[in-house]
């Protein structure tokens, strides 16, 4: 565990050997969501992984939570772990989270993959039914999570993001969308497109093998 800057606890695993890679799940789950991803890459990468505020063994401070939260408990996490540089792969949220610390803190970050993330949401109504069913039926430090993941929105500033960066989503992904994909790479100079065809969201799950297939060759080219 370590402590971010107002107090909240952060779990994490460190394993593996070689260039350092953190990764970063997605809203309501936890670091246990990249098994698949660590089991096939640790023998060629130091993979570091953790559990965000406000889920599994992390601590769930009282809301309400910002995106600035989950990027300082990034950077914090880092600094403890004395990391200057890493890359980073964001998942559904973290897809989020990734981003917005590299825009933050761009000579920490040596690449960006930004897996099954959301941009240009434009239905404020829908979102705000789910966030209510959030709030209804979940414990409060996922609802404060989940209000962050659902409000907040970094499109405006994906183009300061110079890194490499490696941009992918399912085919048939119906939150976050190929149009929302597009929407990102091509805020990002340079950024690499790829949709994964005949998946939907869970593709940590579904397609294990694509995506440490496409995460080795991108880091491998970066």
């Amino acid at each position: 565990m370590i402590t971010s800057r107002d107090g909240a606890t952060i779990n994490y695993e460190v394993e593996g050997r070689g260039r350092h890679v953190t990764l970063v799940h997605g809203v309501g789950s936890h670091l246990q969501a990249w098994d698949g991803v660590v089991a096939a890459l640790r023998d060629e990468f130091t993979l570091l992984r953790y559990d965000l505020r406000g889920h599994a063994k992390s601590g769930k401070p009282p809301g309400p939570y910002a995106l600035d939260d989950y990027v300082a408990d990034l950077a914090a996490l880092l600094d403890a772990q004395s990391v200057d540089r890493t890359t980073l792969v964001g998942f559904s949220f973290g897809g989020m989270i990734a981003p917005a610390f590299t825009v933050r803190y761009p000579n920490r970050v040596q690449a960006l993959a930004i897996v099954s993330a959301v941009a240009g949401r434009t239905h404020p109504e829908v979102i705000e039914r789910q966030i209510q069913r959030v709030l209804g039926n979940d414990p409060a430090g996922y609802a404060a999570a989940y209000r962050v993941f659902a409000e907040s929105d970094v499109i405006d500033e994906l183009h300061k993001i110079t890194c490499p960066t490696l941009v992918v989503t399912g085919e048939h992904d119906t939150g976050s969308t190929p149009t929302m994909a597009r929407a990102i790479h091509q805020r990002i100079a340079g950024s690499h497109l790829l949709i994964l065809p005949r998946y939907r969201h869970s593709l940590l799950i579904e397609a294990t093998a694509d995506v440490v297939r496409e995460l080795r060759t991108f880091l491998k080219d970066t």
